[in-house]
């Protein structure tokens, strides 16, 4: 999807949700690649991938899991693709009620490329408690995340507002 705000050059986000199964997830990440070669702009992907990087990114690990991770890591290189970073829970997808049948894995995340990275430079990415999924839900936002303090600071009236010559205009009786 091409993204244009007046005033701004556009930009490309893919929201991805990559099949479960290897193979076809393999062809998206080709189809992907094709894309990139013909899409000279800021990029952002993000969504579920279905895979993980690292064996700290699942709590349990196998050799298939290590290869597929490989893989992974393989074609984000290739692309050229830059990690955007996060905040909240480590994994993102968890199934199992029991600790003997628990799986959990970071398979939600965001990627870019070199030229939304320098863009969107505060960026920044948040895993939202999973509620009615199995999946934490993702949030992203370009500028960055305020501080909680900042959120909730006390409204501050500044007594220079009332020399404004609009003052009378802008304030209505309840």
């Amino acid at each position: 999807m091409e993204i244009t705000r007046v005033g701004a050059s556009p930009w490309y986000f893919s929201a991805i949700y990559a099949s479960p199964d290897p193979m076809k997830r393999k062809d998206s990440w080709e189809e992907l690649k094709k894309f990139v070669v013909t899409h000279n702009k800021p990029w952002l992907l993000a969504g579920d991938f279905n895979d993980t990087r690292f064996p700290s990114e699942r709590n349990k690990s196998c050799h298939e899991t290590n290869r597929r991770s490989s893989m992974f890591n393989n074609w984000i290189e290739e692309m050229d693709l830059l990690k955007v970073e996060f905040a909240g829970a480590a994994h993102t997808w968890a199934r199992g009620r029991t600790p003997e049948t628990r799986k959990s894995a970071r398979l939600d995340r965001g990627l870019c490329n070199d030229e939304w990275a320098m863009r969107f430079k505060k960026a920044s990415m948040k895993h939202l408690p999973a509620i009615q999924s199995d999946h934490c839900p993702i949030f992203i936002s370009l500028n960055g995340f305020s501080p909680l303090q900042a959120i909730h600071r006390p409204f501050r009236f500044q007594a220079t507002w009332m020399t404004h010559e609009k003052l009378k205009s802008l304030w209505r009786a309840n």
